[in-house]
């Protein structure tokens, strides 16, 4: 994965969420960060190739648990108060 994709900014920004989504510390597991570091670039960045990256980082080759990945990053948003159908 490319250094530059996990950049302050967005750091920050996976901090920002975390705090909106108001879960517990001992709730999170370390497929939050990447959940909330692939939401902060997909809003924030907006760049394929970096979520693409993260994908491959995460996952490799095995592409059936994209979609788990998906419905887990689906679920955060909702946990966050936002309305994904409103875009």
């Amino acid at each position: 994965m490319n250094p530059r994709a996990s950049d302050k900014y967005l750091l920050a920004m996976v901090i920002a969420y975390f705090s909106r989504a108001g879960l517990l510390p001992w709730q999170y597991q370390r497929i939050h960060f990447f959940l909330v570091l692939y939401l902060a670039i997909d809003m924030e960045e907006d760049d394929q190739a970096s979520k693409l990256e993260l994908l491959f980082f995460l996952y490799g080759s095995i592409f059936a648990k994209i979609p788990q990945f998906q419905k887990l990053r689906y679920q955060f948003i909702c946990c966050m108060g936002w309305d994904p159908q409103s875009d």
